[in-house]
């Protein structure tokens, strides 16, 4: 299983949801069918775009050339990118979101290279949230009101091979349960109000509180890495981690490296990371609640490092500040896949002179998607083909 990296009576619920199970179907026929591996996918406009590392293009994922990707016939519109699952060549996601205190409201499956899209579950009440695949089932919470104004959850399996749903407590929880690894039959969660992490068996029995398990995307070999908030520096106005790395086995905690100011990517047998460096000074901007120009800095010190998973060999793969974008953010893009080949993803800030007075005043003008090679460093920024 691949993951892609877009946050609510057991027997009268199960009757619900069974009841109201509905399976929604269009197919799609796209001129040419796609490898699935050879992208990588973020969300612009509510709606889920295909990048293209190699051609530094950004297309819609849906492949209906008329369709506007802006309101609920497009079957990526509203797409919750953090919880998006791939089995084989098909995507799972939850989409449209409902009202206010509700989350989404469509369960769906999108095969990648033929192009069909199917509503697996579209509930009448209520709304879900936290979705988790394994090769076998797709596991997510039910939320419904309480009528006080918040949501009981409950945690329900959707098997893949058969097209059932099942709720598997035996009572509402008051928080959502937040499943993000599986192992060996087991199943890790973490609930998402207490903080406590335990596992269970497939059909949420068999739980073991305290016991952790191994996200497969920051695990390398018999090692796994965590990130310790070192919190806020209060010179650089930065939140600061530092990368350890845990032995399954014996258990050994080794410090990969100190104060990295935004979160690595761990992509193959490299990391890759910003370091809490001095502020980059930008120029002058201005700042509309103080009624003036006031200096501002990249506080993430412009550039980006890549090393071994031990730490070691660390270099310098790029300064975005030489080529006017502040560091790079990893937020939209898909959930815990980062990169394609030897390319990186990343979201950056485009800045420019606001005039040719050399006056130092900058403005931020756009938001870019940037593509990076880890070998040579190369960035190229990506071009999002959107409708006029």
């Amino acid at each position: 299983m691949k993951r892609l990296k877009i946050i609510l009576g057991k027997i009268l619920l199960c009757f619900l949801l069974l009841s109201m199970l509905s399976c929604e179907v269009s197919t799609k026929n796209p001129d040419t069918l796609m490898d699935p591996d050879a992208y990588l996918y973020t969300s612009l406009d509510s709606t889920l775009y295909r990048i293209s590392p190699y051609s530094a293009s950004v297309t819609p994922v849906c492949p209906d050339p008329l369709c506007e990707h802006d309101n609920a016939q497009c079957p990526f519109w509203q797409i919750c990118l953090a919880r998006m699952e791939t089995v084989g060549n098909c995507l799972y996601y939850l989409r449209e979101s409902g009202g206010w205190g509700e989350y989404y409201k469509k369960l769906c499956r999108y095969d990648l290279v033929s192009g069909e899209y199917t509503v697996l579950y579209a509930p009448k009440e209520g709304s879900m949230t936290e979705l988790f695949a394994t090769e076998e089932a797709l596991y997510f919470n039910f939320a419904k009101p309480d009528g006080e104004g918040w949501n009981t959850f409950d945690v329900c399996r959707y098997d893949l091979s058969r097209g059932k749903i099942r709720v598997l407590n035996d009572e509402p929880m008051n928080s959502a349960q937040w499943a993000y690894a599986a192992e060996n039959g087991r199943i890790f969660w973490l609930d998402l109000r207490s903080n406590m992490y335990y596992s269970t068996d497939a059909d949420y029995g068999d739980r073991r509180d305290g016991e952790r398990g191994f996200s497969p995307d920051a695990t390398r070999e018999n090692y796994q890495f965590d990130l310790e908030n070192l919190g806020l520096n209060q010179e650089t106005l930065v939140y600061e981690y530092r990368m350890n790395r845990i032995d399954r086995t014996t258990g050994e905690v080794v410090t990969v490296f100190d104060r990295v100011s935004y979160i690595p990517i761990i992509y193959g047998d490299r990391i890759i990371y910003a370091k809490a460096d001095a502020p980059t000074y930008l120029g002058l901007v201005y700042d509309e609640m103080l009624g003036e120009w006031v200096e501002d800095y990249d506080r993430w010190g412009g550039k980006y490092y890549i090393c071994e998973l031990d730490g070691s060999g660390e270099q310098l793969l790029c300064d975005f500040g030489a080529i006017s974008f502040t560091i790079p953010q990893i937020t939209n893009l898909s959930y815990e896949k980062n990169g394609v080949g030897d390319w990186i993803a990343l979201w950056a800030q485009h800045y420019a002179p606001v005039d040719e007075s050399n006056s130092g005043k900058i403005t931020y003008d756009r938001s870019a998607l940037l593509l990076i090679n880890i070998i040579t460093g190369e960035i190229k920024e990506a071009t999002i083909e959107k409708k006029s």
